[in-house]
């Protein structure tokens, strides 16, 4: 379907109709997908398109309760519920006077309220907006999650937000598969789903992931590599090289720790300053570097396929297009980026020490031995 009569109907089916409160039911469910988007920025459209995807991919009986900041007056909390759904707006659970949601305390109360509403036994999240993985808010254009007008979200501050321990947070947004990120999220989720590549502002395409994620007769991982699958056949298949860009990949947390502890014992056999020098970097701009080819690159066959073994259970599935724009090669991609920084990177160095992945990996120690 062309582009621009996608948005037209789009605009139809957030429009059209009246406007009315969905009241929740408050009954028990088995689970909840729930999506944060903070899309006070160019990703305007978009969250409107991936609004309307996503009700398109509901079979009867499902639902997901989706949060819009849009910047078009009050943010608005969404219950989807019907497959083929006309209009949207009748389906609107509550509208926020708060208009900042990159703010810690509203991620925390607005996530908070959605759990209240909806109890479930289990949580599902999407993180939906911009990001640059790891990198703080530091007076130049980085963030690590979310862009509201400016207002970013450091990772060590997303990490006090989330109030639940979800089975799943999945990050509709770039850079978010490295190996800080990862760890430091670590007990906030069981599962996490993101790309150690850049996502074209196209994102995931939700109505052929939706069904996917939301088959209850599967198991959790298993729908979720189903979707992870479905998302990197959508980009593969497309027509533009350019577009033939995706990545992706889940992490199971629980196994965390060990891939520090391999890490760590590794760290000394090195003794030279470890270098990017012909290793894989996956974007443009940030030193995001396939962790698995930066350990290549820098240690014995031996230590490689020490940490090697620990990354393999925490990557339980990854993925990718062969490329990225036409100008990264992703052949040697492996499911995870880490962190290469010089010595003139003081600005982001004393932050990344901070960084769980730093401490307890002393990752930070081998870089600079």
């Amino acid at each position: 379907m062309p582009r621009v009569l996608l948005i037209i109907i789009v605009t139809i089916f957030f429009l059209s109709s009246c406007k009315k409160e969905e009241t929740p039911s408050h009954q028990q469910y088995q689970e909840t997908l729930l999506v944060y988007m903070i899309a006070d920025n160019d990703l305007y459209n978009e969250a409107f398109l991936d609004s309307y995807q996503i009700a398109q991919g509901l079979n009867k009986g499902q639902k997901v309760v989706v949060y819009i900041d849009a910047g078009q007056g009050n943010a608005k909390l969404y219950e989807l519920n019907q497959p083929n759904m006309s209009s949207i707006q009748n389906h609107i659970v509550k509208m926020y006077s708060h208009d900042d949601s990159a703010n810690p305390k509203v991620i925390y109360e607005t996530l908070q309220e959605m759990i209240r509403l909806y109890p479930s036994q289990n949580y599902d999240l999407i993180l939906w907006s911009h990001s640059n993985a790891w990198f703080p808010n530091i007076p130049t254009r980085t963030k690590s999650f979310g862009y509201d007008r400016g207002t970013t979200i450091n990772i060590d501050k997303l990490v006090s937000a989330l109030p639940i321990k979800f089975r799943t947070i999945l990050f509709d947004s770039c850079l978010m598969g490295s190996i800080e990120v990862i760890s430091e999220l670590q007990h906030n989720a069981e599962y996490i789903v993101a790309a150690p590549t850049n996502v074209l502002k196209e994102g995931f395409y939700y109505r052929d992931m939706i069904p996917k994620l939301l088959n209850e007769k599967a198991p959790i991982q298993q729908r979720l590599i189903d979707a992870c699958q479905q998302y990197i056949d959508h980009y593969t298949n497309q027509i533009e090289p350019s577009q033939q860009s995706a990545s992706i990949s889940i992490y199971q947390t629980a196994y965390i720790p060990e891939v520090e502890q391999a890490f760590q014992s590794i760290r000394n056999h090195r003794k030279e300053v470890i270098t990017s020098e012909n290793v894989l970097q996956l974007d443009n701009v940030y030193k995001c570097y396939d962790f698995h080819d930066m350990l290549k690159k820098n240690y014995s066959p031996q230590d490689y396929e020490k940490v090697k073994s620990s990354l393999k259970r925490l990557i339980v599935f990854h993925d990718h297009t062969d490329w990225f724009l036409s100008k990264i090669e992703l052949e040697r991609s492996n499911g995870i980026s880490c962190y290469i920084p010089t010595r003139n990177d003081n600005q982001y160095f004393s932050y990344y020490q901070t960084l769980s992945w730093s401490k307890h990996s002393e990752y930070n120690q081998a870089i600079f031995p």
